[in-house]
């Protein structure tokens, strides 16, 4: 659940209803006096729910994070009341592929080879239309929408933030080298730099009620 907005919004959304937010650290999550939102720390890649327990199963930009996340996704399809429904959002790199920006292109390729060997698969948001449909579920949609990189704002600061807390362990790793940094980050601080980052791949499925 991150730091709860989502589950929040959820349990003013519906009142009469139950919402459970889980994550393993929840120092963040707070149930801002709403008493249809119950607060659970967990480890989902260590324990579920019972079979059956709810209408909806939300997740967002966490799978790609976890080791087995094929198997996951289909516990969390058990999770489901028949009818219920099944929504996640990934980030997903494959729009920087097309990058016109050399320094950028290695950037990223970097960026995602320190991600792999953490564990991460930063392409596993592209297949969850094909994921829900093999585990079972219909009615599959899908949105997708892109992040730009320059102009400022929110975004900029949060990738000029991110490319600052990683470059110790790409150069560690030697997955790129300081010349290549630094012409990322001086394209980041040019007020005419625009360019396509991650996208955010969402998509959803129901639980058929048979």
């Amino acid at each position: 659940a991150g730091a709860g907005s989502m589950a929040r919004w959820l349990a003013a959304q519906c009142p009469d209803g139950r919402v459970v937010a889980a994550d393993v650290q929840t120092t963040f999550l707070d149930q801002a006096g709403l008493p249809n939102l119950e607060v659970v720390q967990q480890d989902v890649e260590q324990s579920g729910f019972p079979p059956a327990s709810f209408d909806l199963v939300h997740a967002r930009a966490l799978f790609m994070h976890l080791g087995d996340r094929d198997a996951l996704l289909g516990r969390a399809v058990s999770w489901l009341k028949p009818g219920g429904w099944l929504a996640i959002s990934e980030a997903d790199m494959f729009p920087v592929d097309s990058t016109p920006y050399p320094a950028m292109r290695q950037m990223w390729s970097a960026a995602e080879q320190l991600f792999r060997s953490q564990g991460s698969d930063p392409r596993w948001g592209r297949r969850l239309p094909v994921l829900l449909s093999q585990a079972g579920l219909a009615d599959i949609g899908m949105s997708v929408t892109v992040d730009i990189l320059g102009g400022g704002g929110v975004t900029e600061e949060f990738w000029r933030s991110s490319f600052e807390q990683v470059k110790p362990f790409l150069l560690e790793q030697e997955l790129v080298d300081e010349q290549v940094y630094a012409e990322a980050h001086a394209l980041v601080d040019d007020p005419d730099f625009r360019d396509t980052l991650w996208a955010y791949v969402r998509a959803w499925g129901r639980r058929p009620a048979g």
